[in-house]
């Protein structure tokens, strides 16, 4: 089973999920953002969408996996954290949605 199956199963241990799952593609997203920024050029509204919509997609999942793997640690103060950062990626996501797709024109 992968990280990615095991993880929203709550299978995975939350120092992993933590690490493999959101620090490093966090990092990697910042600077592939920062690539894309210090480059001045428009993205198509395609590759916008696509990545909007795998931001999104990325960021239910880390959501129910923290929120299931938060659990598979020895400390309950960890667990309490791990659930924090659920609640604060998921209600980022409702209130930033728009955010996720703001370059993107609908006519």
């Amino acid at each position: 089973m992968n990280l990615i199956d095991s993880a929203y199963l709550g299978k995975t241990k939350l120092w992993k999920l933590f690490l493999f799952g959101y620090a490093i593609p966090l990092l990697l997203s910042t600077v592939i953002n920062g690539w894309y920024r210090e480059s001045g050029e428009n993205l198509p509204e395609w590759a916008v969408l696509l990545f909007g919509t795998t931001i999104f997609l990325y960021n239910v999942w880390i959501c129910i996996s923290l929120w299931r793997c938060s659990s598979n640690t020895a400390s309950e103060s960890l667990t309490a954290i791990a659930k924090f950062v659920s609640i604060f990626i998921g209600l980022n996501l409702l209130l930033g949605i728009e955010t996720i797709f703001q370059n993107v024109s609908y006519h």
